[in-house]
């Protein structure tokens, strides 16, 4: 009979698994992660925290199926760890020809039966997230001091840090004051907030030298946010994100100053 595995966790890029076995059923795979219907397949798979406890005096050994098996740990008795905190990196199924993902078991004769419990994360080949909307600054007639939002939408939560410097996204309008712009008509929005989600708010404080008079378009810029030294990563992995946003233009509903 094969292991009897219990799936407690199945996320997109996490998920947790626990396992028993008693004598004769102790050997077989554990982990098979294209049975997991959520759990992306594909790229790197790591053992975030194990949690075991073994009966008798022998030892089980966990391994990364592959073209010949790459050993994960082996351990014996009760015990835990954290592998992204203990041991200060994750277990990678980094190495191996034909490394699937999936995890084994294997015990020696004097394991008569265990429990196991295994969280495991995907490490790398996803898709960064992305920009899916840019909300559309309000048509009105702005004048100095007022504020001009728009919200950037990522399809999943982002970290932002402005301790290097300030993200920005840019509008084209007739002119733009000195203090603040990337050209003489390229006004720059400034990251207000959104650290930790995925909607991250852009703001334009209307200054004396910003114009806009209606008769021309206003562009929020079709490129890509500006970080100015700071830094957009995903919240899931800490990599760098696509920031291009899609932008939009506004024919005469919005003036400035005008």
């Amino acid at each position: 009979m094969a292991i009897s595995s219990t799936t407690l966790v199945d996320k997109t890029r996490e998920a947790s698994i626990r396992a028993t076995g008693v004598a004769s059923e102790t050997d077989g795979i554990f982990i098979d992660v294209s049975a997991l219907s959520k759990f992306e397949t594909g790229g790197l798979v790591a053992i975030r925290k194990l949690v075991w406890s073994i009966v008798g005096a022998g030892l089980l050994t966990l391994q990364w199926e592959a073209s010949s098996d790459v050993t994960i740990a082996t351990i014996g008795g009760n015990g835990n760890v954290d592998f992204a905190h203990q041991v200060g990196t994750l277990q990678e199924n980094n190495a191996g020809a034909g490394i699937t993902g999936d995890i084994s078991i294997t015990t020696d004769s004097n394991v008569t039966g265990y429990t196991i419990w295994a969280q495991v994360v995907k490490v790398s080949g996803f898709e960064a997230p992305a920009v899916i909307t840019q909300t559309r600054v309000p048509d009105a007639a702005y004048v100095t001091g007022n504020t001009m939002d728009t919200v950037v939408t990522f399809d999943e939560p982002v970290i932002v840090s402005t301790s290097g410097g300030t993200p920005s996204i840019l509008y084209t309008m007739d002119a733009c004051d000195a203090a603040s712009r990337d050209s003489a008509t390229t006004c720059k929005a400034i990251y207000t907030s959104g650290n930790n989600t995925n909607h991250l708010t852009f703001r334009r404080t209307v200054l004396a030298g910003d114009d806009e008079n209606g008769s021309t378009a206003f562009f929020a810029s079709a490129n890509i946010i500006v970080l100015n030294s700071g830094t957009i990563l995903s919240k899931a992995t800490s990599k760098a994100i696509d920031l291009t946003l899609a932008g939009y233009t506004d024919d005469g509903g919005i003036t400035v100053n005008a």
